[in-house]
Formats: structure tokens, sequence, C-alpha cells
């Protein structure tokens, strides 16, 4: 079996790649990183690092929505139920990041980051890891887009479900709530965009 470090980036689709990985006889997840920032290790049996990420505005969404059904159930899970409450969806709570001048609001980003998976963000897990990850520990990246073609590709894995794929969330976005989250999320868009090139440059 071979040893993946895998850097499960908060609603990303990693719970499904943990199943799918665990039904594997090639490969096994020999470390995990979740809900904290990854570290590189520079050690040839945890080095092999498998990464999840997704686009950074869909992510945002997705981790409002999964907040509100989370806290229908477990409201002091997080200590985020009454923020959520407040905002009811995701767009309202875009639309609210930036003031009338154009600058951050900080109390809404505040309580924005609060949230469970908003506050730990793409930059959260990869930033310093990025800085000293070399291309060649990198086995591959999963995109929760192309869940399917990836995880074939990179693992030669065929997905046979998609754990926690919810339906009936709130996704709408108006044009002044994507641009304030194309602004708030500018250092998750920098990761996946240094991730990608160093995908790139391994081929």
């Amino acid at each position: 079996m071979m040893p993946l470090h895998f850097i499960h980036i908060g609603k990303c689709g990693g719970m499904t790649i943990r199943k799918e990985i665990s039904k594997s006889k090639k490969w096994t997840i020999s470390d995990l990183t979740h809900l904290k920032p990854a570290k590189y290790v520079q050690d040839s049996v945890r080095g092999n690092y498998l990464i999840a990420i997704r686009d950074p505005i869909d992510r945002f969404i997705s981790a409002f929505n999964w907040a509100v059904k989370h806290n229908e159930k477990h409201p002091n899970d997080y200590g985020d139920a009454e923020i959520v409450s407040k905002y009811k969806t995701p767009n309202a709570l875009a639309e609210k990041l930036y003031t009338e001048d154009g600058e951050l609001d900080e109390a809404v980003v505040a309580e924005a980051k609060k949230i469970h998976h908003i506050g730990e963000d793409i930059n959260f897990y990869l930033e310093a890891f990025l800085k000293v990850c070399p291309r060649e520990s990198i086995v591959g990246v999963i995109h929760l887009e192309a869940i399917e073609k990836d995880m074939a590709a990179v693992l030669g894995i065929k997905i046979t479900m998609h754990t926690h794929k919810n339906k009936d969330m709130d996704t709408d976005l108006s044009a002044s709530g994507r641009q304030n989250l194309q602004k708030f999320l500018h250092k998750d868009y920098e990761c996946v965009a240094k991730l990608e090139e160093l995908v790139k440059g391994k081929k």
C-alpha cells in the first residue's frame, strides 16, 4: 500500500475521497490534515501529499449552507448559530462584507470568520505549506468540480458515491455579493493558482 498525506480542506469533498481511498488496495492515508494548517514534512513516507480543493466562492457558499443545516440539529457545536441565523443566506453575508465606500467591514468579517469552515479557509490550510513544499512531494490535486475525473487520473480510483452531497442549497449570489467574495477570498484564489502552478510544473 502506498501512503498518502491527505490535506482535507473542509467542504472540498474530503469525506468522499477518504472513504474511497479506504476501499483501495493500492493507497492508504497514513497522515491526515484537517481543521489545522498543513505542514510540510520532508519525509519519504509522509511526503506524498494529496490535496482536495474547490473554487473558493463555491466553497464559501457550501460552508455557509452546511452551517445552516448543522445548526438546525446541533446549534451549540461551533458557536456560529446566531451569526448564521442573522444573515440567513450566503448572499446576505457576502453583500455585507464591504461598506458602501468599498472598505472591508471588520465587524462583519469577524462574524464571517466565526462560521465553521469559513474561518478555516483555503489560505488557512495552504499558505505556509505552499511556500516550502516542493512539487515532487505532491501526488496530485482533487478538484471537487472534477472529482470523478481527478480520482481516476491521480489515484486510479472510480468514485462510487459522493458523501455529503447537499441538495436544495441556497446558492444564489447577486452581482455585488459575487464581487465582494472575489475580493474577500483573494488569498484563497492565490493559493489555488500557486497549487495549480506547482502541479502543472510537475507534469
